[in-house]
């Protein structure tokens, strides 16, 4: 199946590139309340589905994590290293991200991305971007994780039983680059500025 990446884009990606006021604002008020899959209260089974993260060099990397569950934002690795790196200049070191979510079938947005720990450093490397819905429904005390490929000729993200090694959902895959646009646009413009004009392809399990 052939689609598009969907509108959700553009609202994460003014939120990514806005990032550095917005984590500013929420140090200073405590903390950006976010919305919990397994919801205070919820006394069903859950599984785990972590957030993963490749070091491509001192000052970037790659993140592949879960944006929204069921249309809601929710915490991640991405904002978790950002929050523990505001002020630190051009240093970064990545946080880890992990959350229960029940055992049931939902809605899971997923997205790759190039995160620099500075905005001027991404202007000067190439920052991909890919992103969807997947569908599946977690096992209860299952252990999963967001998994994903950001490469000149490809993009992929897909979700992944940690105990098998066997994709849940459908793999989201862009044949080609989804590098963003440089300069202006890449800093203060939508994250999606190029790789929105793509195709992405939805891969179901073998």
């Amino acid at each position: 199946m052939i689609g598009t990446l969907n509108n959700r884009r553009t609202k994460t990606g003014d939120l990514l590139r806005t990032m550095t006021g917005t984590m500013g604002l929420c140090l200073l008020v405590g903390g950006c309340a976010t919305y919990e899959p397994a919801q205070k209260g919820y006394v069903g089974a859950t599984a785990k589905l972590a957030d993963s993260v490749t070091s491509d060099g001192e000052r970037c990397a790659s993140f592949f994590f879960l944006e929204a569950y069921d249309g809601h934002d929710v915490q991640n690795a991405l904002i978790a290293t950002q929050r523990r790196n505001s002020g630190r200049g051009m240093a970064m070191t990545i946080e880890g991200y992990s959350r229960p979510v029940p055992a049931q079938e939902a809605t899971f947005h997923i997205m790759g991305r190039t995160h620099c720990a500075a905005p001027i450093i991404e202007v000067g490397n190439t920052v991909y971007l890919i992103e969807g819905d997947v569908k599946f429904a977690p096992q209860g005390d299952g252990q999963y994780a967001v998994k994903g490929e950001l490469q000149d000729d490809h993009s992929a993200v897909w979700v992944e039983d940690l105990s098998t090694g066997m994709q849940r959902g459908n793999k989201l895959l862009v044949k080609g680059s989804t590098a963003l646009n440089r300069g202006t646009l890449l800093l203060f413009g939508p994250a999606v500025a190029k790789s929105s004009k793509q195709a992405v392809e939805e891969i179901p399990p073998k």
